[in-house]
């Protein structure tokens, strides 16, 4: 996963991961395997995230939250 040099991943990660989830749900639908390749990785980067922060990697937890934000609404369509 794209990190900073502090630790925290970059904002644009999870603006990518918002715009391909819209575009493969718009496009494709929910049952695609596009939306689910995409909402995957979404679920790979929070759990990336969160063996880090048990590690004792700091993260930025914005990030970690946003990611974990994004994943639930994403689950509720």
């Amino acid at each position: 996963m794209p990190a900073t040099d502090e630790g925290s991943i970059n904002e644009n990660l999870v603006q990518q991961i918002s715009k391909n989830l819209a575009n493969t749900r718009y496009t494709f639908g929910v049952s695609s395997k596009q939306y689910q390749t995409v909402l995957e990785m979404l679920k790979t980067s929070i759990a990336d995230l969160e063996q880090q922060k048990l590690c004792g990697r700091k993260n930025d937890t914005s990030d970690v939250e946003n990611l974990i934000l994004l994943l639930e609404r994403e689950l509720k369509i």
